[in-house]
């Protein structure tokens, strides 16, 4: 018997053809898990992480929809989130495929936005929602001031284009 852990995991997943069937299963429970929480009263939407291999396949959007089907969920409920390696993997099929998330009325976020590529002009391709401004620049946003600006120019950036932002790691 193989025993599998965390990134391990994932990596095996992405690497065959188990990627999509791995999708499924997480977004079947993460869906049936805020169904009950908003059967109980507790309405807040649910973010899932898509990779780059999940994002190529057509069937994802029909996976998505059928589950928000199946659990009497909103589009309004569910934020995707993609980082911005992910993201750059192929932008074409990756923005085609962002859009279409879009248009079924789900909301895009661009993950861990600062550590990788960091090109403004990626945002406006994806035509994301909303920025998570990584960690790693806000934990030290008060004792570097270079930190402090390139957050400053972040959110400012994200405000003129109509985009939200969220700061990882704050306390």
């Amino acid at each position: 018997a193989w025993v599998l852990l965390g990134l391990e995991a994932l990596n095996f997943a992405n690497e065959g053809k188990l990627v999509i069937a791995v999708a499924r299963e997480a977004a079947e429970a993460a869906l049936a898990q805020l169904e009950c929480l908003q059967a109980a009263g507790l309405a807040m939407p649910l973010s899932i992480n898509i990779s780059a291999q999940q994002l190529r396949h057509d069937i994802l959007l029909l996976l998505i929809r059928g589950a928000m089907s199946c659990h009497d969920l909103s589009p309004a409920d569910i934020e995707l989130e993609v980082t911005e390696s992910t993201a750059m993997q192929n932008m074409a099929l990756i923005s085609e495929q962002l859009i279409s998330l879009q248009q079924l009325g789900i909301r895009i976020a661009i993950d861990d936005f600062g550590t990788g590529y960091s090109n403004f002009e990626y945002l406006v391709k994806l035509q994301a929602d909303f920025i998570k401004i990584d960690g790693s620049l806000i934990k030290n946003v008060h004792k570097n001031a270079i930190h402090k600006a390139v957050v400053e120019a972040i959110v400012t950036f994200a405000q003129k284009v109509g985009m939200q932002t969220v700061a990882e790691f704050v306390a």
